[in-house]
């Protein structure tokens, strides 16, 4: 998920529109939801 989300942002959708209602508006936003999605895909739960 992580690789395919950088390859459609960064190389394969120039027009970011088709993405503005998924993402989040920022960068550290955007690697926060990314790193969250990967380290639960790995097992590592959350801290509360």
């Amino acid at each position: 998920m992580l690789t395919s989300t950088l390859v459609e942002l960064i190389l394969v959708d120039h027009d970011l529109k088709n993405w503005q209602a998924v993402i989040p508006k920022d960068d550290p936003a955007l690697k926060r939801e990314l790193l969250r999605s990967f380290l639960s895909y790995l097992g590592v739960e959350q801290r509360a």
